[in-house]
């Protein structure tokens, strides 16, 4: 069973939304530009990944001045076997060139099975899905290595 939550964080300044960046430990370099509309992902920091309760904060802003409409922005989530298992996305959203230090933040939790996943940004922008750059997570209890049994020593 997959639950999720989504919200997206706004503070008004002139037409613009305006959202505070913040984040630690991103799962890609900060600044990786998108291919079209100039849209950057600052983070995106996946969490909860021992429990399976999973909470994400992609952070992204445009450069090059200007607004971009985006459709669905979302954390797409992807299996070991390609299904998706995305995040709950965001129909609408502005993002617009804006200092450094700020950015559309988007949060969302949902709980999924252990496993390996791939992670990553997306929406949609005239028509067309844009990704941003992805990051694997593995779900669920930590692995500890197994140690192979010691030889009996030989009585001698």
């Amino acid at each position: 069973m997959i639950r999720y939550a989504a919200k997206v964080h706004t503070a008004i300044c002139g037409a613009a939304a305006v959202l505070a960046a913040a984040g630690a430990g991103p799962l890609s370099s900060p600044g990786t530009p998108a291919a079209h509309p100039g849209v950057v992902q600052d983070s995106l920091v996946v969490t909860g990944e021992h429990s399976g309760d999973l909470r994400v904060r992609l952070t992204v802003r445009r450069i090059g001045g200007g607004c971009a409409q985006l459709r669905d922005l979302t954390v797409a989530v992807r299996d070991e076997g390609g299904t998706n298992l995305d995040f709950q996305g965001v129909p609408d959203v502005s993002v617009c060139d804006l200092s450094a230090d700020s950015g559309l933040v988007y949060t969302a939790a949902q709980h999924l099975e252990p496993g390996q996943y791939t992670f990553y940004g997306a929406f949609r922008y005239q028509g067309r899905w844009v990704d941003l750059p992805t990051g694997d997570v593995t779900v669920g209890e930590p692995r500890l290595p197994v140690a192979s049994p010691l030889p009996s020593p030989t009585p001698g």
